[in-house]
């Protein structure tokens, strides 16, 4: 059970993170998010995109979105609501798997 809410609360950071790097003026930080963000190989972002793909949003929406820290975080509040039914199929697949592993 603990392991699904794991993985949403984790893509939610990573997500407020992203918009915090958007919203950061310091220029190398900027170079930085710019230089990585379309780097295949990097396993962060490749989380990120994962993370874009089940919050049905793209980088675009959210380099757009991410500009207004409060609209952001409503975004990804109503996000993570929306996403609750799917939230607790995963936690009932879980919990069926333990249960299998303890039988």
């Amino acid at each position: 059970m603990l392991l699904a809410y794991s993985r949403w609360e984790k893509a939610e950071r990573r997500l407020r993170w992203i918009g915090h790097l958007i919203r950061n003026p310091d220029p190398s930080t900027t170079k930085a998010y710019e230089e990585h963000k379309h780097d295949p190989s990097s396993r962060w972002w490749r989380l990120v995109r994962s993370d874009l793909r089940r919050f049905g949003m793209t980088i675009t929406q959210v380099e757009r979105l991410a500009k207004d820290k409060d609209r952001w975080s409503r975004k990804l509040s109503q996000k993570m609501t929306d996403l609750i039914p799917e939230l607790h199929a995963e936690v009932d697949q879980d919990d069926e798997v333990e249960d299998e592993e303890e039988e």
